[in-house]
């Protein structure tokens, strides 16, 4: 029986492991030991920052953590093992040196990406910031299509089978005779790409959360998570002060309105203490989001893909949005993701007054239209549980 080493970086390890921890738990029933190995010190540049909540983050007996201070530390730690690899840290320039080391290894490598949601392609301002945007665009951009060149030249190594939970990305292969041709040809980053149901509609089949309409759950955005950071810097202060009072308004009102308690749910990975200062009057809460979403009346939303689980449940959902303080890339993957979605959206400020008959008439209009999208992006495989399929596969290949 192999060992499983999921390479990812430590900095937001206790989000990894509780986004992903059904399909952990049944790696770690089905293999003999998983290593979770940081790729901070592995990236180009390294990044030596440790996710607080190691510590307490709960893994069964056979689930180990391992941070590798250098190369040369994890090649000893390499040594007389059997294993293969689970990728998460990507094709962007800081994953040069790995890259570069693992092809030498010649490990069989796989990826698992089915997380049930879209990328919207980024609207770069080389005008406003010119050189965060150039250097952005280069390192997580272009940089991606120079890994699958060094892939096919035998510099990189490459994916044996990547999951993914979109069938948009298959059919743009199959409807376009040049991608098409270069899949046929092992041509691409990853040599098989294999369609799987998402884990959030694995959860929502397996059903084990108890199902009701007793609060209000937003579900909230960090304008200033790293990435976003990198790309555009830091959000406006301002900005940011007016958003949250609106935001707060709109929120208080559909609770008085509804009688519902608000409930903010936020990423895994967010800070706690600087959310809780935005809604000083709502309970903020970290690693209970599909919980909440699983007893919420209704979901509300700023930018966040942890919606999929109210769009299985067909909950109704409103999308809410602050025209004055969106700058034109927020503004843009906002309006995709509301489009592709399918659900309704108001502004937090124009749109205060409307009244609760107008608002449960709008959001509950569009749940017809949850279906084009959950068929898309979730189920292909009526009954069968996508991370049945992923260790199936896992076990065929090794």
């Amino acid at each position: 029986m192999k060992d499983v080493l999921f390479i990812t970086g430590f900095r937001t390890l206790s989000a990894t492991m509780n986004v992903n921890r059904e399909l952990i738990n049944q790696l770690a029933y089905n293999f003999k030991n998983i290593y979770f190995v940081n790729f901070g010190n592995l990236a180009f540049p390294r990044d030596n920052e440790i996710d607080d909540n190691i510590k307490d983050i709960k893994k069964l007996p056979n689930i180990h953590f391992v941070n590798p201070k250098n190369f040369k530390e994890f090649n000893i730690f390499l040594k007389n093992k059997n294993f293969f690899i689970i990728s998460n840290f990507g094709r962007s320039l800081n994953s040069i040196k790995i890259n570069f080391f693992l092809k030498r290894k010649k490990i069989k490598i796989f990826q698992i990406s089915n997380l049930g949601f879209f990328n919207v392609q980024k609207d770069y301002n080389f005008k406003l910031k010119p050189f965060r945007a150039a250097k952005f665009f280069f390192e997580h951009d272009i940089f991606k299509k120079i890994a699958v060149l060094l892939s096919n030249l035998g510099i990189f190594p490459k994916i044996e089978v990547r999951f993914i939970s979109s069938k948009h990305i298959i059919d743009k292969i199959n409807n376009n005779p040049f991608k098409k041709k270069l899949y046929e040809n092992k041509l691409f980053f990853a040599k098989e790409i294999k369609l799987v149901n998402s884990r959030s509609y694995d959860l929502y089949k397996k059903n084990t959360l108890d199902i009701s309409e007793d609060y209000i759950v937003h579900l909230d955005k960090d304008f200033d998570h790293p990435e976003l950071v990198a790309f555009r810097g830091k959000y406006d202060e301002q900005k940011l002060k007016k958003h949250y009072f609106f935001l707060n308004q709109f929120l208080s009102k559909l609770s008085k309105d509804f009688n519902k308690e608000v409930k903010v749910c936020i990423h895994p990975g967010y800070d706690l203490k600087k959310f809780e200062k935005y809604f000083p009057n709502f309970e903020v809460i970290k690693f209970k989001t599909s919980e909440y979403i699983y007893k919420s009346f209704m979901v509300t939303l700023i930018d966040t893909v942890a919606v999929v689980d109210a769009i299985l449940l067909k909950k109704r959902i409103l999308a809410l949005k602050l025209d004055s303080c969106m700058g034109l890339s927020e503004n843009k993957y906002f309006t995709e993701q509301v489009e592709r979605f399918g659900i309704k959206y108001l502004d937090i400020e124009k749109d205060y007054l409307k009244n609760k008959e107008f608002i449960l008439d709008e959001v509950e209009k569009k749940i017809i239209n949850y279906d084009k999208y959950i068929s898309q992006y979730h189920c292909f495989d009526e009954g069968i549980i996508g991370h049945e399929k992923i260790i199936k596969t896992l076990k065929e290949k090794n």
